[in-house]
């Protein structure tokens, strides 16, 4: 029997915070963006923000849904950065002192925060040379300076954008 490859275009919001968790496979190369790309997706975003646009295309994200995740083939790129900018967002709520909406992106991006043991259940896995970056510098906000791979500089430099 053949496997069809169904399309459609969704918004990148079904993506980030779907009930399911999205995976970057190992095989997937490591972030990458520098703050030239990452500067060039959010200005495009604000200025369709500015200009009342409803939809933005920030360019095709292909993923496999298993059972229990999304597998994310190809857009990992943006959608690591989106979190990012999210992420950025959410801190600004935090320490303007709106802790309520800065929960709110952390439950709705990331992951709820469990009540008793206080570990968030996440949402994003990016392959393990960048997963645990991922999770210190842009769901944790660290501020460790010890980073040696390139690619985790990436990962540290944008959450600080």
């Amino acid at each position: 029997m053949a496997n069809f490859i169904e399309t459609e275009m969704l918004p990148i919001s079904k993506y980030l915070a779907t009930s399911k968790i999205l995976k970057v496979p190992e095989f997937q190369r490591s972030y990458a963006w520098s703050e030239d790309e990452v500067s060039q997706l959010w200005d495009d975003v604000v200025e369709a923000i500015e200009n009342n646009k409803n939809e933005y295309f920030i360019g095709p994200i292909v993923v496999k849904n298993n059972k229990e995740s999304l597998e994310v083939i190809d857009g990992q790129q943006r959608l690591t950065t989106s979190l990012i900018l999210i992420s950025i967002i959410r801190r600004v709520f935090r320490f303007s002192g709106d802790n309520d909406r800065a929960d709110w992106f952390r439950n709705e991006f990331f992951g709820k925060q469990d009540v008793v043991t206080l570990k968030t259940s996440e949402k994003f896995f990016m392959n393990e040379e960048n997963n645990e970056t991922f999770r210190s510098f842009v769901i944790a906000d660290s501020t460790k300076e010890n980073i040696k791979t390139e690619q985790k500089k990436y990962l540290k430099k944008n959450s600080n954008y």
